[in-house]
């Protein structure tokens, strides 16, 4: 039967939802994504660790703190926060399914936490933040489009909300903030580099058409989150290959 419970320390509750049997082979910690993605993938993602429950793995979705049912907001989450809520996720894997192989699917941002702390898990990664730089100028491009449509005037320039975050204020991101000790960690993290060295237990997909047919262009995962099916079979290939 699947379970929910909060995990570590009680006074900052991180919630984790499990199925699957306690003796099973392959086990996968499945990262919510951060901000309003996470919001968008919650439906998505309970299904998928039903789905590997029910091929006899074993699945544990953790939500990190500042999002989903965790304690936090997001404007406080750090990455050092982030990497330590994986870590308590493997610890949380292992003591659900102990005599199962460890793996891990993360997205986007959070695959940078990942990447630095599953040294010893196989990971799938699935539109990663290689370049956090890059990734936060186009999503805030998109945030500056969000706002001109809703307002008819953005109020701020893409270079006003960088420079926001080099002053050490949080900008709104999607309707999320975000915090710049997530962004200034991120960066210091070197995911491209941390890829490359784990190039042999890492595996890349992107949420798109490409690998993902019934996927329609979008700028998020959003769409592809809407895609259950085809969300549950690559992971499910990806755990058992």
């Amino acid at each position: 039967m699947p379970t929910a419970a909060y995990a570590g320390d009680p006074t900052a509750p991180v919630f984790t939802y499990a199925d699957g049997p306690e003796d099973a082979a392959l086990a996968l910690l499945v990262v919510s994504p951060l901000a309003s993605e996470g919001v968008g993938s919650r439906r998505a993602l309970v299904q998928l660790v039903r789905s590997l429950g029910a091929r006899g793995h074993g699945a544990l979705l953790i939500d990190p703190r500042g999002t989903g049912e965790s304690a936090g907001e997001p404007e406080d989450v750090t990455f050092e926060a982030l990497c330590d809520d994986l870590r308590l996720g493997l610890a949380e894997l292992a003591r659900a399914f102990p005599t199962a192989r460890r793996s891990m699917l993360a997205f986007r941002y959070a695959s940078a936490a990942a990447l630095a702390v599953a040294d010893e898990v196989d990971l799938l990664l699935i539109d990663p933040c290689l370049d956090p730089q890059a990734a936060l100028r186009h999503d805030l491009r998109h945030e500056i489009a969000r706002r001109v449509m809703r307002r008819g005037s953005s109020g701020e320039s893409r270079d006003d909300l960088l420079a926001k975050l080099d002053r050490g204020e949080p900008v709104v991101v999607d309707g999320q903030r975000f915090s710049p000790a997530l962004f200034a960690g991120l960066v210091a993290s070197a995911p491209a580099a941390a890829l490359e060295r784990r190039a042999d237990r890492a595996t890349v997909l992107k949420s798109g058409r490409s690998t993902f047919p019934a996927v329609h262009a979008h700028a998020n995962l959003g769409a592809f989150f809407d895609s259950v099916p085809e969300l549950e079979a690559a992971v499910a290939e990806w755990l058992e290959g």
